[in-house]
């Protein structure tokens, strides 16, 4: 029996670029910039030139700052401080390790709201992320006019479908499209002339009883509009379905993720760490359905600088962007459409293009929601962890704002208009308007008020100009309907406000209820850590843990399940292959010669794996032993430990608790099975 290694990949590598948040604090861009991009343009150059076209400036007074503690507005978060003393306007942090920030317009991020007795070393709970704590005057309706997704801008009511599909909704498409994401170019857009790549087959050995075939699907985009470009963009991705399908399988489109094993190795404390995951073909397989990684980055890379390159660059002939034209995330959205034309004329019969979902995780979760409210043909989707600017509300601070994006390294996701939503509100507004700027021109700079601000009377920190705003998260949401759409947040994935990604499902569920489908349900007062809520068309999952889909995929495959059955359900299950396996690191006891750790189990199937079922353990290193097994098998003499009486229905998981004693300190390497018999 083989062990399915589905750790933290993608965990890790996130969590790592976390790290390198800087605090924005920006200096006055460069004005003019070049009328035409050089080749060697930079992401800074590309944005500070978009801000200069927008006549805006930075706050000088913010961006003088030397010594952020200085501002007068900075987070009260529990005893913030700077993460480097030496540094004063880095990285902050607090007495939970949360990373702290302020944009370049001097918006600080807040985890101001708790509520409970603090602990030092405590891990994050739920306390101060659910509900509100006592600042709440910094997070909602108390400093930002409600957005009623039923009213047009106007304050007229939708009373009926018809005015929902012809009136709000395109209302609405067009503000999301000037204001955040920009719209796609009027065309004409090029031709794109597809081809694949030879099929191979195989078992991946970390996901046993699920063969495969796949291929590589490529779309050349035609470049004869401006021969100039520098990068040629290209639609492209592999495709991976059952090898023993007989007949057309729904495909899971995935944003961030991998079709095949991949490996992530460290070595601490003298001792290497191997994490590995065999992809989302674990999770897929098991339901009969395909899965497609897209390589978004060959259409249009994660960068600023490519902004006068590739799809978008291409279609402006390498040009700088308008502030109404589309960023990356519309970009990759428009690849997602292009490769569902494909599938609608795919003559290799793998697909079945009505059944096509998207999956997305961070700012790919921005990516997949985008696409979702846009393109109508992504019939189920995953947006997972998106934050600000996609899955959270952005009128509410707490964990990341919107104003973080202005950083130089994400504000390519969205439309340059979007920095006219950016600074306090008070003698602010869109360059050029009456209450912008006091006629100057520029942002003004925050004013003094605190935490004790009330948001009223002139020169204010809050409120912030997405009060000019007509859209937020839960508009996409609600274009998204009704189409079924999951998301998730996490205990310790702070940053993206779990619970404000919680409230856009809430806010989104009126106009799924209006057009004849369920929101969320959500029974309970507040979402259950670890509990799927999977009874309406909106489906959410709060997991205990970081930043990461994976925790939380089981149950959107389940999600999935109520509108894609399986269309070649297997005639029996490998009692291994139906779950899904995750190791924790081991915690190391020198002096006892241990390692103390967790597997979590859980069940991938839409069935009920019945009881008796044993977790079995192979391949331990000589003179490794497993502590608290309960016995070993008849065959083979593994050990073992048995799991709680009862079985496992459809998604549940449960946690075992490994200890291992290792007299040389050998880390505890091993594969392991779920037997339902010894």
């Amino acid at each position: 029996m083989k062990i399915v290694h589905s750790t933290y990949t993608r965990i890790v590598f996130l969590c790592l670029a976390l790290l390198f948040l800087s605090s924005f604090v920006a200096s006055a861009q460069v004005c003019p910039q070049p009328a035409f991009p050089p080749s060697n343009v930079t992401y800074t150059n590309d944005r500070d030139q978009m801000v200069c076209q927008l006549g805006l400036v930075f706050p000088p007074a913010f961006a003088a700052l030397t010594d952020c503690r200085n501002d007068p507005n900075h987070t009260t978060s529990r005893n913030a401080r700077p993460s480097n003393a030496a540094a004063p306007c880095g990285n902050w942090t607090d007495d939970f390790g949360y990373t702290i920030t302020s944009s370049g317009f001097g918006l600080w991020v807040q985890y101001d709201d708790y509520k409970g007795t603090f602990t030092a070393g405590t891990p994050t709970d739920t306390p101060y992320i659910f509900p509100y704590g006592p600042q709440a005057w910094r997070t909602g309706a108390q400093v930002y006019t409600p957005i009623d997704l039923l009213k047009m801008n106007n304050g007229a009511k939708i009373t009926t479908v018809s005015q929902w599909w012809n009136q709000r909704r395109p209302e609405m498409a067009s503000d999301l499209q000037n204001q955040l994401y920009g719209s796609l170019p009027a065309g004409p857009f090029p031709a794109i002339t597809w081809s694949t790549g030879p099929i191979t087959t195989g078992t991946d050995t970390d996901v046993p009883g699920y063969p495969w075939k796949q291929m590589t699907v490529t779309g050349t985009i035609d470049t004869s509009s401006y021969p100039a470009i520098r990068h040629a963009p290209v639609i492209t991705g592999t495709v991976r379905v059952p090898a023993n399908a007989t007949g057309p399988v729904p495909l899971l489109i995935t944003l961030s993720g991998s079709v095949a094993t991949t490996q992530f190795c460290f070595t601490y404390g003298g001792i290497q760490y191997c994490f590995g995951s065999p992809g989302d073909w674990q999770y897929t397989a098991p339901a009969g359905y395909g899965i497609m990684s897209f390589n978004y980055a060959a259409l249009q890379p994660d960068s600023g600088a490519s902004l006068t390159d590739y799809i978008i660059g291409l279609m402006n002939h390498g040009n700088w962007r308008k502030p109404t034209d589309w960023g990356a995330l519309r970009a990759w959205g428009w690849g997602v459409s292009r490769l569902i034309d494909y599938f609608e004329q795919d003559q290799d019969g793998w697909v079945d293009a009505k059944r096509i979902g998207l999956e997305g995780h961070s700012r790919w979760g921005k990516a997949t929601l985008v696409a979702m409210a846009f393109e109508p043909r992504i019939s189920l989707g995953y947006p997972s962890c998106g934050g600000s600017g996609g899955t959270k509300m952005n009128r509410r601070h707490w964990g990341e704002n919107i104003e973080n994006s202005a950083w130089d390294q994400e504000y390519h996701w969205f439309a340059g208009n979007f920095f006219n939503f950016m600074g306090p509100l008070t003698g602010g507004g869109p360059s050029g308007s009456a209450s912008c700027c006091a006629n100057t021109g520029t942002m003004l700079q925050p004013g003094n008020g605190g935490p004790g601000d009330d948001g009223s009377g002139p020169g204010n920190y809050l409120p912030r100009k997405i009060e000019n705003m007509t859209v937020d998260a839960h508009s996409l949401f609600s274009m998204v309907a009704p189409n079924p759409v999951f998301t998730n947040a996490g205990t310790n994935d702070t940053w993206e406000d779990p619970w404000g990604q919680y409230q856009s499902t809430v806010q989104a569920s009126p106009v799924y209820n209006f057009l004849g489908k369920t929101g969320v349900v959500v029974p309970d007062p507040k979402p259950v850590i670890d509990k799927a809520y999977l009874a309406g068309d909106i489906g959410f999952r709060y997991h205990n843990g970081p930043h990461t889909d994976t925790l939380d995929f089981p149950a959107f495959i389940q999600f999935a399940q109520k509108y894609w059955s399986n269309p070649n359900p297997p005639a029996s299950y490998d009692i291994t292959s139906s779950f899904a396996f995750f190791k924790s690191g081991y915690t190391p006891n020198v002096l006892q010669h241990t390692f103390t750790g967790t597997v979590q189990v859980i069940n991938n199937t839409r069935l009920t794996i019945n009881a008796p079922l044993y977790l079995v353990f192979q391949g331990l290193p000589a003179g490794v032993t497993l502590v608290n097994a309960a016995g070993t098998t008849s065959h083979g003499g593994y050990p073992y430990i048995g799991l709680p009486p009862g079985g496992l229905i459809s998604g549940q998981t449960t946690t075992v608790t490994v200890k291992f004693s290792s007299p040389g300190m050998i880390a505890p390497t091993y594969t392991a099975g779920l037997w339902n018999g010894l």
